[in-house]
C-alpha cells in the first residue's frame, strides 16, 4: 500500500498492523529555538556569537548546530549550564504530558492497536494484574471488556478491509494472484489468497486478500467456489491475469471448476494459459526426487530422526547416515561439547552441524557442504562413541557425498536467483528451468566417475523438471519472458529453441499487443480530431504524422536485450515514455510471482 490517507481506525496495509500516531506527535512537532541562544548575543556583522558572560566568542555553525555554545557554557558557566538543563526538562516534561493527554477514546484506541499488534488474546484486560498497571497509570482510565476489545477489532477489520476495496478498485491494470493452503498442529486447514500488483511508480506491491478456514472436503470444486466469492466481493474478476499455486492435484480440479464457473458469469478465464506453478515447489519436488532416489528424504524436523527405531544392522543411505549423525550429536550437550573439543585439537573452526528438513529444499546441500568443513571432527567424534560409531562414514561415502554436493549445488544457486530483488518475476522462470535441466546434463555426462545410484537420482530430478517445463509455453510464461528486458525473443533464439517455437512466441506476444494494449486507429483519429477543432495546422500536421506511426512492441523486440544485472522495473520505468503502451504490458504481466510467497 502506499502512503494514502487512511481513517483514523484503519491500519495501514503495507505493514498491516501499524498504529496510527497523533498528527502531534512528538517527532514531527518543530522543534523552538534552543535556550542557550538566551545567553549569547548574535553579531551580524562578523556572524558569530558573543558569549554574554565572557569575552568568547564562536562562529555561527553552517548546520545551525549550537553544540558549540552548549560545550562553552556547560564548561565556563557551570551553574547557569544546570538551571538551564532543569528548566529544559521541565518544559520537555510539560511537552510530553500536553502531547499524551490522556482521554478514555485514545486509550481504547491504542490498547486495541496493542492486543492486534501483539497478538494479544482478548481476555488480556480480565487479567487483575493488566488492570492494576493500567490503574497505576491513570485511575481514571476505563478498561473495555473483552468483548467491547472483539468488536472494535472486528471493526477495523471491516473498515480496513473496505479501505482495500476502493484501493483495488483504482487499479487500471491486471492483478495477479497466489494460492497457498496451510495446516495447523492441530489440523485444521486454511487458504491464503495474497494479491500481486505493480504500482504507478513500478514497485511491486502484494498484500493478503483473504485467509480463511477450509471446511468440508478440501476439494478443488470447494477451493474455486470460494476463490470465486472472495475475488466477487472485491469486485476483482474482470482484473486477473494469473494464479499462482502448489503443484498438488486438487488444483487441476480448481483451476477446471474456476474456469467454469468464470466463463457461466460471463467472465474470460482461461485455465490453461493462466495458471501458473510455483517453481520453488518445483524445484522441492525435483530435489525431493534426488533424495528418494539416494534413500535419504529429509524429515519433518529433527526429533523425528530421534524417535526413529533405525536397528544398527540396517542399510542406510550415505545421506540418511550423515543425518542420523548430525543429529544425535546436535541432541546430546555432552557431544557437542566433545565435538568442539575435537575442533580445537585440529585447529578447525568450530562451527555449527547444520541438519536438514523436508521443507527446506537446499538444507540438505548445506547440511553436506557444512560436514565436509568439520569432516575429520565428525570422523573422530564418530569413532569414539560407541553409538555414533554406527554411522561412521568411510573414503568411499564421502566420495559419492561429495558427488550428491555437486548435484544439488545447482538448485542452491537457482534458488538464490529465485530470489532476487532484481527479478522476483515470472520472466525468470524459463531460463531458470534451462539452467537446472542444462546442469543436470552437464553432470550426467561426466558418468565415469559417479555412483548408479546418484546417477538414478539425477535423472529422476530431471524427468521431474521436465514434466513442468512442459507447461512453460504458455501464455503468460511465454510474454513474461519476453516483455523481460534481459530476455526479449532473443532468449529462445540464444538458447537455439526451434523456429516453429520462436514464429508461435513471436505471434502470442503480437496478438496480445495488438487486442489488448496496441491504442486503435479511431483512437489516434478521435486524438487527431480532437486537435483539428482547435489548430487546423496541428490537425494537418497530425495526419501526416499518422503514415509513419511507430509501432511499440517493433522497436522494443528490435533492440538488444539488456544486461542480466538490469533491474527490470527499472528499465521499465525509465522507459515508460518511450513505451507508453507496451509498458501497461509489461506492468500486468511482471507483477505475475514465479513463486507462492504467503504475506
Amino acid at each position: 500500500m502506499d502512503s494514502e490517507s487512511l481513517p483514523d481506525n484503519v491500519i495501514p496495509q503495507d505493514i498491516m498492523l501499524q498504529i496510527n500516531e497523533p498528527e502531534d506527535n512528538l517527532q514531527t512537532k518543530k522543534h523552538s529555538k534552543s535556550l542557550i541562544h538566551n545567553h549569547f548575543t548574535l553579531n551580524e556583522i562578523n556572524n558569530k556569537y558573543n558569549c554574554n558572560y565572557c569575552n568568547k566568542s564562536y562562529k555561527v555553525a553552517e548546520d545551525g548546530s549550537t553544540s558549540t555554545l552548549w560545550k562553552h557554557f556547560k564548561g565556563k558557566h557551570n551553574e547557569l549550564y544546570l538551571e538551564i538543563n532543569q528548566i529544559t526538562e521541565a518544559l520537555n516534561k510539560l511537552e510530553i504530558s500536553q502531547s499524551l493527554a490522556f482521554t478514555q477514546e485514545s486509550f481504547r484506541n491504542d490498547l486495541v492497536h496493542w492486543i492486534i499488534v501483539d497478538d494479544q488474546p482478548f481476555t488480556v484486560v480480565q487479567n487483575i494484574f493488566f488492570q492494576k498497571m493500567i490503574k497505576r497509570l491513570n485511575s481514571n482510565a476505563i478498561i473495555p471488556s473483552s468483548d467491547t476489545i472483539h468488536n472494535d477489532i472486528i471493526k477495523i477489520f471491516n473498515d480496513e478491509k473496505e479501505f482495500l476495496k476502493n484501493k483495488l478498485q483504482k487499479l487500471s491494470g491486471k492483478i495477479s494472484l497466489t494460492l497457498d493452503g496451510w495446516t495447523s498442529k492441530n489440523q485444521i486447514s486454511f487458504l491464503g489468497i495474497t494479491i500481486h500488483w505493480i504500482t504507478d511508480d513500478w514497485k511491486f506491491n502484494s498484500t493478503v486478500l483473504d485467509f480463511f478456514h477450509l471446511e468440508g472436503p478440501h476439494s478443488g470444486e470447494n477451493i474455486a467456489s470460494k476463490l470465486f466469492e472472495v475475488l466477487k466481493e472485491f469486485n476483482l474478476l474482470s482484473k486477473i491475469l494469473g494464479i499462482s499455486t502448489d503443484n498438488a492435484s486438487n488444483m487441476d480440479k480448481m483451476f477446471n471448476k474456476f474456469e467454469y464457473i468464470c466463463n457461466y458469469e460471463g467472465i474470460k478465464f482461461d485455465a490453461d494459459n493462466q495458471r501458473v506453478r510455483c517453481l520453488a515447489h518445483i524445484i522441492n519436488l525435483a530435489v525431493q526426487n534426488i533424495l528418494k532416489a539416494l534413500k535419504g528424504e529429509a524429515p519433518e524436523n529433527e526429533n523425528e530422526i530421534l524417535q526413529e527405531n533405525v536397528s544398527i544392522g540396517s542399510i542406510l543411505g550415505v545421506v540418511t547416515k550423515l543425518r542420523i549423525l548430525i543429529t544425535k550429536i546436535r541432541a546430546s550437550p555432552q557431544r557437542k561439547e566433545r565435538f568442539k573439543r575435537q575442533c580445537v585439537a585440529l585447529n578447525v573452526k568450530s562451527l555449527e552441524l547444520i541438519p536438514d528438513i523436508r521443507t527446506r529444499w537446499n538444507s540438505t546441500f548445506y547440511m553436506i557442504k557444512r560436514a565436509f568443513c568439520l569432516r575429520e571432527p565428525l570422523h573422530n567424534l564418530a569413532a569414539a562413541d560407541k553409538e555414533l560409531s554406527s554411522y561412521l562414514l568411510n573414503s568411499i561415502e564421502w566420495d559419492k557425498l561429495n558427488e550428491i554436493q555437486g548435484l544439488l549445488e545447482c538448485f542452491q544457486k537457482a534458488t538464490i536467483e529465485m530470489s532476487s530483488e532484481n527479478s522476483p518475476t515470472l520472466g525468470q522462470t524459463v531460463p531458470i528451468y534451462n539452467y537446472l535441466i542444462d546442469n543436470i546434463e552437464d553432470f550426467l555426462e561426466e558418468t565415469n566417475t559417479k555412483s548408479n545410484d546418484v546417477i538414478n537420482a539425477a535423472n529422476d530430478a530431471k524427468s521431474k523438471l521436465q514434466q513442468y517445463y512442459l507447461s512453460s509455453d504458455r501464455l503468460v510464461y511465454v510474454i513474461a519472458t519476453i516483455i523481460d528486458p534481459r530476455h526479449k525473443l532473443q532468449y529462445y533464439i540464444d538458447n537455439e529453441f526451434e523456429d516453429e517455437y520462436i514464429n508461435t512466441y513471436k505471434n502470442q506476444i503480437k496478438e496480445l499487443w495488438l487486442t489488448e494494449y496496441k491504442p486503435k486507429n479511431n483512437e489516434n483519429d478521435d486524438q487527431n480530431n480532437n486537435n483539428s477543432n482547435q489548430n487546423p495546422l496541428a490537425a494537418h500536421i497530425s495526419k501526416k504524422r499518422k503514415t509513419s506511426f511507430i509501432d511499440e512492441l517493433e522497436v522494443y523486440l528490435n533492440e538488444p536485450p539488456e544486461n542480466f544485472d538490469m533491474d527490470v522495473l527499472a528499465f521499465w520505468k525509465v522507459h515508460e515514455n518511450k513505451f507508453p503502451n507496451l509498458s501497461k504490458m509489461a506492468k500486468d504481466f511482471l507483477a505475475i510471482p514465479k513463486k507462492i510467497k504467503f504475506y
